[in-house]
């Protein structure tokens, strides 16, 4: 055989145990995957060490080789990668590109040579279809990131991510985009970059809309991603975008933590006082227990939604706009267990006909109770530091139409005077 026979017979081996290798990896994902997430065995299996013995024998044929017989064996090997790859593919279309991110978001050791080879998977078959290109997306960011103790990530210098993704993409048919458009798509790139970057609270990005249109940029781009030229500056723009979602959602997250015991405080203490709950309090509430709902969720499945935390902050703040809840200590004091008191020397009160109860001036008529109570509850949130015309005009009282004499009145009974 001719030297440049064998060496196209050396090339094609060397393809074919690529494959091999690639599948073998997505493989082994694909076990750890359907063990850790679905608590079940991968649902294919594969005699991948017959593969690898018919691989080992070929290569010791290499140096002798029987044309006829090598090139055989090479087309039978290739068919055989071929229906692997096929098996292998139907098993991932089950598989939501949201928990491929899941299983590598648990793995700690991320190894540089996995992903590359669960990529190479990707290319070799049909990467067109969008859940592909999520996942590919997805991996892809994780090579260009370089993991830090605290779960953040530095973003590699831009010539290592050329290093790590320019020899797979040489395996991908030209690009047809033109100059042009890279270079309206790396500006578009920089612009979105630069708006998220420049949010200073987690409500800001995840309501300001830079996100969404990232997304919608890179689902438009479909294959046009893996351009060369286009797919290093995109990964340094994901990378960064991640960074900042991540630092933001460590202050929200902690923040929300907060505020909601605050309102479970809220929660706690008009159990013991419903009279108090208006109707849109009420509502309020309700909705805030819906949007908790949502949100624990998400996190206790690992799938936690940037629109369930946003919807829970909104809800939060509503809840909060209106009432101050560090004031309810005052407002509802502790109950006081009654005791026996021994008879007294002095006078009976005189208002008092024989066998009543002299009325506390906080105990109203059974139909005036949850009014007043509405009053005194208002007046406690807004303090004492205003004039009764001022105060009746704050937002808390605005709805009740108190006079400002009726304001006096009912303070003075707030501090135990007649009114």
């Amino acid at each position: 055989m001719s030297e440049f026979g064998l060496h196209e017979l050396n090339q094609r081996y060397v393809r074919l145990t690529d494959r091999c290798r690639s599948q073998w990896t997505f493989y082994q994902y694909l076990q750890g995957l359907f063990k850790h997430l679905f608590n079940s065995p991968c649902p294919i299996e594969i005699d991948f060490p017959s593969l690898f013995n018919e691989f080992r024998q070929l290569g010791s044929e290499l140096g002798h080789p029987e044309p006829g017989r090598t090139d055989k064996t090479m087309t039978h090997l290739g068919v055989r990668l071929d229906a692997q790859g096929r098996k292998l593919l139907e098993v991932d279309e089950q598989i939501q590109p949201s928990l491929l991110r899941r299983f590598f978001d648990r793995l700690r050791n991320q190894d540089e040579k996995v992903l590359l080879a669960i990529i190479k998977f990707y290319l070799d078959g049909s990467h067109d279809g969008e859940d592909t290109l999520d996942k590919l997306d997805i991996l892809f960011t994780r090579l260009a990131e370089i993991p830090r103790g605290d779960n953040g990530s530095l973003v590699r210098e831009r010539h290592e991510i050329q290093r790590l993704v320019q020899p797979l993409l040489q395996l991908l048919p030209p690009s047809q985009a033109s100059e042009q458009e890279l270079e309206v798509l790396v500006h578009a790139l920089a612009d979105l970059k630069s708006e998220v970057l420049v949010c200073r609270t987690f409500t800001e990005l995840a309501g300001g809309g830079a996100l969404d249109r990232f997304r919608t940029l890179k689902r438009r781009l479909g294959e046009t991603m893996l351009h060369p030229q286009l797919l290093p500056v995109l990964l340094e723009t994901t990378v960064a975008i991640k960074n900042r979602f991540r630092e933001l959602w460590e202050d929200e997250e902690a923040a929300l933590l907060a505020d909601t015991n605050k309102v479970r405080e809220l929660e706690k203490q008009l159990s013991g006082h419903p009279e108090i709950a208006t109707p849109d309090l009420r509502e309020m509430l309700e909705v805030f227990a819906s949007a908790q709902q949502r949100f624990d969720h998400g996190k206790q499945t690992e799938n936690l939604r940037r629109d369930d935390a946003l919807k829970l902050r909104m809800v939060l703040n509503r809840v909060l706009e209106q009432f101050d809840v560090t004031q309810f200590g005052g407002i509802f004091p502790a109950p006081i267990e009654a005791e026996a008191a021994p008879p007294s020397a002095g006078d009976p009160d005189p208002a008092a006909a024989a066998g009543e109860v002299p009325v506390s001036p906080f105990q109203a008529d059974g139909l005036l109770q949850e009014y007043v109570s509405k009053i005194l509850f208002a007046l406690e949130l807004v303090g004492d530091d205003r004039p009764a015309a001022e105060t009746v005009t704050a937002k808390e009282l605005a709805s009740l139409r108190l006079e400002a004499c009726e304001v006096e009145a009912c303070r003075r009974l707030l501090d135990g005077q007649p009114p």
